[in-house]
């Protein structure tokens, strides 16, 4: 007892002490590893200009401070201004920047300093709402689109899109005007890659008059690259200008089928019903994925011309049509079709027929072919591919799949017969696209036993793919308008 009163007071003397000590020693050690990490970014930093992004790697792995950290080293400088710029810009998405180092960047004398600033500060607003560009900032985007072919200018573009700033049309519009060729290759390839995205980054500023003029320039262009005639279109239509249809109307005639596609999927966008027959015409593009465009299109805007051409379009040797079309029956609730949705059941393609069986239910509240668990298990999956085994083991039943398609045509008559398909095959004769006349051809044939005045090459389905390519080429190309003549009295006699 003696010897703990004694101790009591030395401890409490000494206790302050020691806490002084340990506060101490963790400063210490904070201030170690801060001067750790800066030298670290000193090591780094040194090797900046020959691996950049392993320098970006080293940084990511200096934990949370390091933003801050580089942002003092690029404060203190010890490389050139640029070079940090752009390696913060590689290192992270949304960099620590001081204020004196911004202002300075945008007020120094390289180009190429002034943009990287540019560049970061754009990136840097990734992290808060987008508001207006500062003017400094417009500026450099602004001196940097006089030089249409410039290093980065379409990373700059891209990030400025972000922001929705009403003064980037005259910005867009100064790129896509710009008339230049070059002659380098490497040059050139950066001018169409600024120029693409200049033309995608115009959608949301179709509404300025100087921005819908430079894209029908740019698609006026005999020259004109087919990507960025493709943005341009996509722009255009997807920003709804119905003063455009003239453009829209030379787009839907253009040789580069990605121009026609971006029209075909972008024009509902449009609210004017005089782009109905630019969507009729393309739904005869010799290219599968414009017909499927146009189709989507038409079923988005519910137009009757659909319809009206719903088993000419089924015909289509592209299966993924079938498949919309069938959705498209029930998005316009025609009862009266259940006959050609109950025909698609004997499709070879799973997804036509899984299309074809909602909207048969949706349409009728009959699920003919499944019992009532059989259906839960589809409306209800417990995992993933659930569906796909329940329409596979439906259409593996041909008796089961047989005996649904007479339930449905009993109630909802008549049946679509192949002799109803005859006159929409023989309008397939004369399509564009080769797949869909050997398709019609190959009908044809297997519905009627009738094969004169086709080439056999394409009936033997053992001949060799050059032989069978050339026969439907000349077919298609010299002979074919007497054989639609003949099958059309045919049909009509009949």
């Amino acid at each position: 007892m003696r010897l703990s009163r004694i101790g009591a007071p030395v401890w409490k003397g000494r206790r302050k002490w020691v806490t002084l000590a340990v506060a101490v020693l963790l400063a210490a050690w904070a201030v170690s590893a801060a001067a750790g990490r800066d030298i670290r970014l000193w090591w780094i930093l040194r090797g900046l200009d020959d691996e950049p992004e392993a320098a970006a790697r080293e940084i990511r792995a200096l934990g949370p401070g390091y933003r801050e950290a580089l942002g003092r080293a690029i404060l203190r400088g010890g490389r050139s201004l640029e070079a940090q710029l752009r390696l913060s810009l590689i290192a992270y998405g949304e960099p620590f920047y001081g204020r004196d180092l911004l202002r300075r960047a945008l007020r120094s004398e390289e180009p190429s300093v002034r943009r990287s600033a540019a560049q970061a500060f754009l990136r840097m607003g990734y992290s808060v709402p987008p508001g207006p560009i500062p003017d400094d900032v417009l500026a450099v985007l602004r001196d940097w689109a006089r030089e249409p072919a410039a290093p980065r200018l379409a990373e700059a573009l891209s990030d400025a899109g972000r922001y929705r700033d009403p003064r980037m049309a005259d910005v867009l519009a100064e790129v896509l005007l710009t008339d230049y060729q070059p002659e380098d290759e490497n040059e050139l390839a950066r001018l169409l890659d600024n120029r693409q995205t200049a033309a995608r980054a115009c959608r949301p500023y179709v509404g300025e008059a100087k921005v819908r003029e430079a894209l029908r320039t740019v698609l006026r262009r005999e020259k004109e690259s087919g990507m960025v005639r493709m943005y341009a279109v996509r722009s255009l239509a997807g920003g709804g200008a119905a003063d455009a249809l003239d453009v829209f109307e030379a787009a839907s005639r253009d040789s580069n089928p990605f121009v026609r596609q971006a029209l075909a999927e972008n024009l509902r966008e449009v609210k004017d019903p005089r782009v109905i027959p630019i969507l009729t015409r393309l739904l005869e593009d010799p290219k599968e994925t414009v017909r499927r465009g146009a189709v989507d299109t038409l079923i988005a805007k519910r137009a009757p011309v659909l319809m009206e051409r719903i088993r000419y379009l089924a015909e289509d040797s592209f299966s993924s049509i079938k498949g919309d079309l069938a959705e498209a029956v029930d998005v316009y609730r025609r009862k009266d079709l259940v006959p050609f949705l109950a025909w698609c059941l004997s499709d070879p393609d799973p997804i036509v027929v899984e299309k074809a069986l909602v909207a048969l239910v949706r349409l009728t509240r009959r699920h003919y072919g499944f019992t009532d668990a059989q259906w839960n298990a589809y409306r209800w999956p417990k995992k993933a591919g659930d569906r796909s085994r329940v329409v596979q083991a439906f259409m593996n039943d041909e008796a089961r799949r047989r005996e649904a398609v007479d339930r449905w045509v009993a109630e909802f008559p008549p049946r679509y017969t192949d002799r109803d398909r005859l006159p929409h095959l023989v309008k397939q004769l004369g399509h564009a696209d080769p797949e869909n006349v050997r398709r019609a051809i190959r009908e044809l044939v297997k519905i009627t036993g009738r094969a004169e005045g086709f080439p056999p090459a394409v009936l033997d389905r053992g001949a060799k793919p050059e032989e069978e390519a050339d026969a439907l080429y000349r077919f298609m190309h010299g002979g074919r308008e007497k054989i639609i003549e003949e099958w059309t009295r045919r049909l009509k006699a009949h």
